[in-house]
């Protein structure tokens, strides 16, 4: 048989197999002449299917010829699903857009490609892999039909053989295009759900081979509660033996990735209309519903900060024109005063109206600082000196019942402030902490500390538009009173939202411009019932003193590479990461025992672990164990405020490379850092 006589075969092979999908499906010579086309491309180009072959594709769409001959090149390059779009005219002469995909099909003796263009108005993922189910029927029968002839057919043999080669060929086809699917395609036994077939994308997501997933049920790879899940609603769609679609699916691979599914799951029915396999389709959303839930965030948080940027303008300009108002009222007075006879009946009236101008001068000063305007005195200030300070004033002005207790860290950086505005916001948290409290008894607790913060956790601050990563000295005030909901929290910062019966609703909105105009940020924390917590972060004008001490200047000893640091206290991260980074490290720091996992999964570089023996969630000791499971020769140094017997003494014979007490300065991290290296 001749080279044409081979495209003739192909061309009726390809009508039989595709003419019943609704798709519009071509094969089409990388210079865009069809080779053939199904029914429903017949009717895409509208014209019958047997003229179609030999024409060239682009005499048919509205599309520019060059493009979609480059679209053609990209996809005989490449062997991957190569995504279009084709565009033609209907009857009436409107233009329909057909989303069109594209493969690379090697099936001629000759080795030249062809593209198989797969063009639909609707993408339905399910109703595609149905009939990819019946076409697999239908074939299977032509090659019985063909097995039965073939006493009949002796003279033809040679045909025959042909026939076949191209048959396996188009088998090959589906099965490829199953492969290639960029979805996730499973089958699973009716029976006992056991998985009986998957894709090749199965296995990128959940990072197993298809040998380690074959023959096992989902209670053999996923977690109870996710595989009861998965069982519950196959037997569902088993049951009704109707489609079902989840929009959304939980899924936790091996590496312990949490993703989100979106699956449709079809039942495949025997002769007798009884469940026989169940089929899967399930589309990775992960990444797609991250990035509408970050849009959705960026966009929220844009609309606050233009808002409050607007309001700012507005304080502003009426701070600067009320300051002039005022100025006259304020300088009349005083004047006179000083020429009236001080005992006229007016000279009371005068000083009432100097007082309340005064106040007035008060209000204008709030509404220039929520402008981020205000008149600041910068100085280089210790924010525990000056809490220190202001212990007794804040002691007075809060309730009875609520006590004050201070959480200073040692040895912070200095920043840059002025330290009236900086006062100002201490008294505003800790009034609004102590009326948050109200009648009933309760704690404020006033932190510092200093943390190293990076982009990601910058990015769930107040005022994040320009404020760079770095170390950050913190103030926090956490209270035990009443909370706060979200949508109280979205409006905190309100000029004049108040929550009170009294008051002109200036204070956080004052605190807000302050801590703009010092190039820092507040994060607030905040539940009903459970007390709230803001945290105003001040940029450090140095490190701390005692994080580079004497001894660790004379000692010039360097490393090199990454060191993971685990602490849940920031304070810890923060002053450790800055260390490690002094010593020549490169510090990766986690919060938790779990986050510690993934970090390491993620960076198997890491040179040795810093862990701290109390945290939360997954501790020392357990984390210490995955560790090791992970890598039996990771190098872990444990840090804890025990001493050292107390804890060594629970990693006797495990593999624990050394330890190192808090609070610990560079020259005791470098010396016992130098003895595991």
């Amino acid at each position: 048989m001749g080279n044409d006589a081979a495209m003739d075969l192909l061309a009726t092979l390809f009508a039989e197999l595709s003419d019943p999908w609704p798709e519009a499906c071509f094969l089409a010579e990388p210079a865009g002449e069809l080779v053939a086309a199904n029914q429903a491309g017949a009717r895409m180009l509208g014209m019958p299917v047997r003229e179609l072959a030999g024409k060239r594709l682009t005499d048919f769409v509205v599309n520019p010829a060059d493009k979609v001959l480059q679209h053609l090149a990209v996809c005989v390059r490449n062997r991957q699903p190569i995504p279009g779009v084709l565009s033609c005219r209907d009857s009436a002469g409107q233009e329909v857009h057909y989303r069109s995909i594209g493969y690379r099909i090697d099936a001629r003796p000759d080795g030249r490609p062809l593209v198989f263009l797969r063009c639909s108005l609707r993408q339905s993922v399910t109703s595609k892999f149905v009939v990819l189910n019946q076409q697999l029927e239908k074939q299977q029968a032509i090659q019985d039909q063909l097995l039965k002839e073939r006493d009949h057919l002796q003279r033809e043999i040679a045909e025959r053989k042909r026939a076949e080669e191209e048959l396996r060929k188009a088998s090959a086809l589906l099965a490829m295009i199953i492969e290639n699917i960029p979805n996730m395609i499973f089958l699973k036994d009716a029976r006992d759900l056991r998985f009986v077939r998957f894709n090749h994308a199965a296995e990128e997501l959940l990072g197993c081979t298809r040998e380690d997933l074959l023959g096992k049920n989902d209670h053999d790879l996923f977690p109870r509660d996710q595989a009861d899940f998965f069982t519950e609603k196959d037997r569902e769609v088993l049951r009704r033996k109707t489609i079902l679609d989840i929009p959304e699916e939980p899924l936790l691979t091996s590496a312990g990735v949490k993703r989100t599914l979106h699956t449709t799951k079809v039942p495949i029915l025997d002769a007798r209309g009884e469940p026989e396999y169940l089929l899967g389709i399930s589309e990775d959303i992960t990444d797609r519903k991250q990035a509408e839930e970050e849009k959705l965030a960026i966009e929220k948080h844009l609309q606050q900060v233009q808002k409050l940027e607007s309001l700012g303008v507005l304080a502003g300009g009426i701070a600067h024109d009320f300051n002039n108002i005022l100025t006259a009222i304020i300088g009349n007075a005083d004047l006179a005063l000083m020429r009236i006879n001080r005992v006229s009946p007016a000279t009371e009236n005068l000083r009432r109206i100097e007082e309340a101008a005064s106040r007035a001068a008060d209000l204008a000063k709030q509404m220039l600082a929520y402008s981020g305007k205000g008149k600041f005195v910068v100085e280089s200030i210790d924010l525990n000196s000056l809490l220190e300070e202001m212990l007794n004033m804040l002691q007075v002005s809060i309730s009875k019942k609520a006590v004050l207790r201070l959480n200073l860290h040692p040895h912070l950086p200095a920043v840059k402030a002025d330290a009236t505005q900086i006062r100002q916001i201490v008294m505003n948290l800790v009034i609004n902490a102590s009326e948050a409290i109200a009648d009933k008894s309760g704690v404020i607790a006033i932190t510092t500390g200093c943390m190293d913060c990076d982009r990601n956790y910058l990015k769930d601050i107040w005022l994040d538009e320009n404020i760079s990563e770095g170390l950050y000295v913190y103030l926090e005030v956490a209270d035990t009173g009443c909370g706060m909901n979200r949508e109280t929290m979205a409006k905190i910062f309100d000029p004049f939202f108040t929550t009170k019966f009294t008051g002109r609703g200036l204070g956080m909105a004052a605190v807000l411009g302050i801590v703009r105009g010092h190039k820092g940020a507040i994060r607030v924390y905040s539940e009903p019932g459970k007390g709230t917590t803001f945290k105003i972060l001040l940029p450090a004008a140095s490190k701390p003193a005692e994080l580079f001490n004497h001894d660790c200047l004379k000692d010039h000893w360097r490393g090199e590479g990454k060191v993971l640091l685990v602490d849940d206290e920031e304070t810890v991260r923060g002053i450790g990461a800055e260390m490690l980074k002094e010593l020549g490290f490169v510090p990766l720091t986690a919060e938790d025992g779990r986050e510690a996992i993934l970090i390491y999964r993620e960076n198997p570089d890491i040179a040795f672990v810093i862990l701290d023996l109390t945290m939360p969630h997954m501790d020392g000791e357990e984390c210490f164990r995955e560790l090791r499971r992970l890598n039996p020769d990771i190098k872990v140094i444990m840090s804890s405020g025990y001493n050292e017997q107390e804890v060594t003494q629970k990693f006797v014979g495990k593999g624990l490379f050394g330890f190192i007490q808090k609070p610990y300065k560079v020259s005791s991290i470098r010396e016992v850092i130098r003895k595991i290296l």
